[in-house]
């Protein structure tokens, strides 16, 4: 594993503006703190994570409960907290927003899907490193992080889920000790349905 190792990234200025303007956007007013926090700009490139990860799906914790489940709308909440990747580096949480891509609980602010967390993930060895965004809309609007360590093309193991501000060798030690879903396997789940980053809040 490669994850201990904090990965120093110093994007280009271009792609910290273009970062800039995604979050500041469609008039979505995204603290300052958020936007500093956020260094894994997205640059569109191809990651590679393809080779390594089945993206046509999304990554779940399988368990009693959902490991015989086929999913729907009714069900969803048995399948969270789930990622799902993209090749150019956008990732986002809820797979509920996949299942109908013309309604969901939120009418017509489908539109943005602006109940997801949306964000950037890049690769580190056999880690894979993200920085989320909460929507905006609710009192806070904060930035974490969620480090996953790739065991093979179905399985991934999470090894850090905090504040991106935190994260040091320390605090990913302390993390695989006592942090939440240390102990669980988040396995890949077909599902051949995307949406368009650039009809994202976050655009």
């Amino acid at each position: 594993m490669q994850h201990l190792k904090k990965w120093a990234y110093s994007p280009p200025a271009v792609y910290l503006y273009v970062l800039l303007t995604i979050l500041s956007g469609c008039g979505i007013g995204t603290p300052l703190r958020t936007k500093s926090s956020f260094s894994y700009c997205f640059d569109g490139e191809n990651t590679g994570l393809d080779t390594m990860l089945k993206l046509n799906g999304f990554f779940y914790i399988k368990n009693e409960v959902n490991k015989n489940l086929i999913i729907d709308k009714s069900n969803v909440g048995n399948f969270q907290p789930a990622f799902k990747f993209y090749e150019n580096g956008f990732v986002h949480r809820n797979p509920y927003i996949l299942l109908d891509l013309n309604k969901s609980k939120f009418g017509s602010r489908i539109d943005n899907f602006s109940g997801a967390d949306f964000g950037r993930y890049i690769l580190n060895g056999d880690t894979i490193k993200i920085q989320l965004v909460e929507p905006p809309g609710g009192q806070t609007q904060d930035i974490y992080e969620v480090w996953f360590v790739i065991i093979d093309k179905y399985n991934m193991r999470p090894v850090y889920w905090g504040d991106p501000d935190l994260v040091s060798d320390k605090t990913v030690e302390e993390y695989i000790k006592k942090g939440p879903y240390r102990n669980e396997t988040f396995t890949f789940y077909p599902m051949e349905s995307k949406i368009n980053p650039e009809k994202t809040w976050i655009y």
